[in-house]
């Protein structure tokens, strides 16, 4: 690792560490973020990296993000790209012991990881993405999952993110607009600084479109604008 990577990362870590959502964080939760920041990332990002066929960047994340699921893991990772609240995003952090509870009430402490650790501005969270067939089959196995006011729970995923002074969150791709979910690859591209060297008046001429109309097909409010392959 290079020394100007090293000096962004730091730098990375002190906008952090000085964000509202970390003060929030209990001594655990602390250690738990910290342990998750020190563990070397899986790839560095280079200076022209964008995306990947697993892995999506931000200009304001040090490295790669990783997706396992094009259908589920990859939209969230996406969304999280465009989202200016989000400072940081981590997949697959360190693994953390939860507590379940079987069809007659009785806990039993398990090792559970999360998919990703999500740092926002104004709030840390634990975040597991699961396709709605696979949230609706454990809801029918266990009262641990269950749908409450259109949001699915997990109720030991709460209950440890707590503890932490954190949230818990079950990302499911089926609560957006799938044609939505097929633009975003064309919303990350129109924010890369390549996409606004190419032309910025059509860069956001599409990135308004495609926001303010997630069922239009994606090249077809573009205009003269295009990505390249």
């Amino acid at each position: 690792m290079t020394v100007e990577i090293t000096d962004r990362r730091e730098l990375h870590l002190t906008e952090i560490r000085n964000l509202p959502s970390y003060s929030r964080l209990t001594p655990t939760g602390v250690d738990y973020v910290e342990h998750v920041l020190a563990s070397p990332p899986s790839r560095v990002v280079g200076a022209n990296s964008l995306m990947s066929m697993s892995g999506a960047v931000a200009a304001r994340f040090p490295y790669m993000v990783d997706y396992e699921s094009s259908s589920c893991e990859r939209p969230f990772v996406l969304l999280s790209v465009l989202d200016e609240q989000v400072v940081d995003l981590l997949s697959q952090p360190k693994q953390l012991i939860v507590v379940k509870h079987d069809t007659r009430g009785r806990r039993s402490p398990t090792q559970y990881t999360p998919d990703y650790l999500c740092i926002r501005k104004n709030e840390i969270a634990l975040v597991e993405a699961k396709p709605l067939e696979t949230l609706q089959e454990k809801a029918a196995e266990s009262t641990d999952w269950s749908l409450c006011e259109g949001r699915w729970r997990y109720r030991p995923g709460d209950e440890a993110a707590a503890a932490r002074g954190m949230v818990f969150e079950v990302f499911c791709p089926e609560d957006f607009n799938p044609v939505y979910l097929t633009n975003l690859q064309y919303l990350v591209r129109a924010s890369s600084t390549r996409a606004l060297d190419e032309g910025i008046v059509h860069v956001e001429r599409a990135r308004r479109l495609l926001e303010s109309r997630p069922d239009v097909p994606p090249l077809s409010v573009a205009g003269p604008f295009r990505v390249r392959g």
